[in-house]
């Protein structure tokens, strides 16, 4: 297998991470689909970076949708990042990242294998 494909089979996560690194502090929470911030950021503890694969923000015991709009509605995070590209994951933020107290911030678009366009975005409060 090419370098190449799996380079392009995945969203490169690399300079958006350092955007969003750029302005967030140790005790900010950010919400990122996958988890590939989680090692760019030396600000944020890996427990602070909530993604897209497990989050129970009501307490009861299941990571449903709700419990991401629920908090992205009440502004629990500084940022959240979206990457376009959701294999695997459990929901897609990107659908519900511009409601309530957050604006588009920043957008990297980038073409993957086979023709697949995606935008990584980060957003933060207004």
């Amino acid at each position: 297998m090419s370098t190449a494909f799996v380079e392009n089979s995945y969203a490169n996560e690399e300079k958006a991470s350092y955007v969003l690194d750029s302005f967030v502090e140790a005790g900010d929470s950010v919400l990122v689909e996958g988890s590939a911030f989680r090692y760019y950021t030396k600000k944020i503890p890996f427990g602070k970076v909530i993604t897209n694969f497990w989050f129970d923000y009501n307490g009861d015991g299941k990571s449903e949708e709700a419990d991401y709009r629920s908090a992205v509605s009440s502004g629990v995070f500084k940022a959240i990042m979206t990457t376009g590209n959701y294999y695997n994951t459990k929901i897609s933020i990107d659908e519900f990242a511009d409601k309530g107290p957050y604006r588009l911030f920043y957008q990297e678009n980038q073409s993957l294998f086979l023709g697949q366009n995606i935008a990584i975005k980060i957003y933060i409060k207004s």
